[in-house]
């Protein structure tokens, strides 16, 4: 199955999801991230500040504007005065003049995938949520453009083998090895314990 055909049944999966979420959520709920434009063409999304900005460059198609920022967190969430990293976060206002304070969110697949660069291919299947709801997009920790766990050693190699994923010319032993070589060439950069689902959840909690 091609890439975008991919993205663009995810999408649709969370789109359906994000638009249930919505419509059986609390009023005080709905309330808990509000979002307002700000003046100098700024949006305000809790206690971030956003500022106009232009996504999906990276993915060779056609880009989109969108209200942009960073977001920091700590690495280990245990140890919360330790080393910090930036995730980056993007909303895609709706067309109402007056939205609802709930927002659709959308989180790329992959795993890997970044959800800022890759929403352009899939963003008409948001178009009847524009119409009453922002929409959220958050690079996972790990992912886009928050702290990406980036091997540049191991990539050129790990695209032929995942090229061939199915045939009868992929070896595990290979696989595991480009993994370890992967590890060792992100060893002095970030821990990558905390770079799991449970932490990406955390952080889309705060």
């Amino acid at each position: 199955m091609k890439l975008k055909l991919r993205l663009l049944i995810l999408a649709l999966l969370l789109a359906g999801f994000a638009l249930s979420k919505a419509l059986h959520h609390s009023s005080a709920d709905m309330q808990s991230i509000p979002v307002a434009s700000l003046p100098k063409d700024e949006l305000a999304l809790g206690a971030l500040r956003l500022t106009p900005c232009e996504i999906g460059k990276r993915s060779g198609r056609n880009t989109l504007t969108a209200y942009c920022t960073d977001f920091d967190v700590p690495e280990d969430r245990a140890h919360p005065q330790g080393r910090h990293i930036k995730l980056k976060v993007a909303v895609v206002k709706s067309e109402a003049a007056t939205p609802d304070a709930s927002m659709a969110v959308f989180l790329d697949g992959g795993p890997g995938g970044s959800a800022i660069n890759d929403y352009p291919a899939v963003s008409d299947a948001f178009s009847a949520l524009r119409k009453r709801h922002h929409v959220l997009l958050v690079d996972q920790r790990g992912t886009g453009s928050s702290n990406p766990l980036d091997c540049p050693a191991t990539q050129a190699f790990g695209k032929t083998l995942l090229d061939k994923l199915g045939s009868d010319e992929v070896e595990l032993s290979k696989l595991q090895e480009l993994m370890r070589k992967c590890v060792e060439e992100l060893k002095d950069k970030p821990d990558t314990r905390f770079y799991s689902t449970t932490d990406a959840i955390a952080d889309l909690e705060d």
